[in-house]
């Protein structure tokens, strides 16, 4: 009985100092991130969907674009910041730079791909807008 009541105890020793362990091992990465002088640029994803961008990147700044007005002004300010604003979240843990550059490169595509989407959608709105125009006015009137 004391056998595996010591076994117990050894096993919840380890138990805590493997959890201790995993947490100097974030620790030493986020001090290791801050110290690679990690360069920030700007980002297409935090501007274009800055909302989605601030969720996921723990960056909540991006929610400021839901107050009138000031929202539109945000979103520039947020895709010129974004990346700085991922990167001072103690919560995210990125192991260096090359990952960090993955994420934000992959923000970035989806950004630009996004916008294109958008312009082309505009685009046809506008040629929808000029077709029924013309047809409306070429079309005889019965008064």
């Amino acid at each position: 009985m004391e056998n595996e009541v010591e076994n117990q105890v050894e096993k919840t020793v380890e138990e805590s100092q493997v959890s201790v362990a995993h947490f100097d091992s974030a620790d030493k990465n986020l001090e290791n991130m801050k110290n690679q002088d990690i360069q920030t640029k700007w980002n297409w994803g935090a501007f274009v969907n800055p909302i989605f961008f601030g969720i996921a990147n723990r960056a909540y700044l991006g929610l400021l674009v839901l107050i009138p007005l000031f929202g539109f002004v945000w979103m520039f300010i947020f895709g010129a910041n974004a990346e700085k604003y991922a990167l001072e979240n103690t919560d995210n843990n990125y192991r260096d730079n090359e990952e960090f550059r993955k994420v934000m490169d992959g923000w970035n595509r989806a950004g630009i791909v996004y916008s294109i989407i958008a312009a082309a959608a505009f685009v046809l709105y506008i040629i929808m807008i000029i077709i029924v125009i013309a047809a409306a006015v070429s079309s005889p009137s019965n008064y």
